[in-house]
């Protein structure tokens, strides 16, 4: 998708919509944080595409998660009065999480 739409980054073939963010770990910023937002709950998106890389923009972790998890385990952040969601490895746990790892770390650019 082009940066006409605020919420969607991708649409699959059968029509569902992805959010895609990615998070670069560092040793000196440790923060999985994938989005902070005010409508975490809302119908935009079905899925988040979450990739969390390492220092060296190595793949540590993808995952494809559904939206009910990822307004499950948001935190409300007061001060923003927005909603965060971290990508920390208990997620992968999840009911429906599609761990793609594998399959990005595979990928030639």
């Amino acid at each position: 998708m082009g940066n006409a739409n605020a919420h969607i980054d991708a649409i699959g073939p059968d029509g569902t919509r992805y959010q895609i963010k990615g998070r670069r770990v560092t040793r000196y910023n440790k923060s999985r944080q994938q989005c902070a937002t005010r409508d975490l709950g809302g119908a935009h998106i079905d899925f988040l595409g979450g990739v969390v890389f390492s220092e060296d923009y190595s793949v540590m972790r993808a995952a494809i998660i559904p939206r009910t998890v990822v307004a499950e385990c948001a935190s409300f952040v007061e001060r923003t009065n927005s909603r965060k969601f971290l990508l920390r490895d208990d997620v992968w746990d999840a009911h429906d999480i599609r761990d793609v790892t594998a399959e990005l770390r595979a990928v030639n650019l």
